[in-house]
């Protein structure tokens, strides 16, 4: 049995969540953040987080899907952006 792969979205918008709806459809497990809420993402069966950190947390593979340069850096380094939130690489041994 496979472990179900957590995707993080961050932004979704016109591209974000029929990206989350294709990804769910295909069995993945989708947790998203959207300043004006998730309401269409819990409805098509997702997870609303309430912040990008939040969704770093949870994410095994993390989107971001926002609109200009402003809005990356408040998903990177906003007082609850990514940056801190993200789990460490898994190590690999060759």
């Amino acid at each position: 049995m496979t472990a179900v792969v957590n995707v993080g979205i961050i932004g979704l918008g016109k591209m974000g969540l029929p990206i989350a709806r294709n990804l769910m459809e295909r069995g993945f497990a989708v947790t998203g953040f959207r300043r004006s809420g998730c309401e269409e993402l819990v409805a098509a069966g997702g997870v609303a987080a309430g912040s990008p950190g939040e969704v770093a947390e949870r994410a095994d593979v993390l989107l971001s899907i926002v609109p200009d340069a402003y809005a990356v850096e408040e998903v990177v380094c906003g007082p609850h952006g990514t940056l801190t939130a993200l789990r460490p690489a898994p190590s690999t041994s060759r």
